[in-house]
């Protein structure tokens, strides 16, 4: 998925770049729209461990994030 990695790439290139979670966020939900669920997981995953707004509870109701609900790394990032 070369758009993805670009981007981010592109983002975190930035000496001005003060949010990176916001990158990795934007790139995890294109990662879905492309569906590959694999990279959206690894992103989310790397999203979780910064101080950024996305919480357990809000991966539950984002509806962006539905199609990884069944997914059990998923289940596990919003217990």
């Amino acid at each position: 998925m070369p758009g993805v990695e670009r981007g981010l790439a592109l983002g975190r290139a930035k000496p001005d770049a003060g949010f990176p979670p916001f990158y990795e966020h934007m790139a995890a939900r294109t990662a879905l729209l492309v569906g590959d669920r694999e990279r959206a997981l690894e992103l989310i995953e790397g999203i979780m461990r910064t101080h950024w707004f996305i919480t357990p509870a809000w991966l539950r109701l984002d509806p962006d994030f539905t199609a990884l609900r069944n997914e059990p790394r998923f289940q596990a990032l919003t217990r």
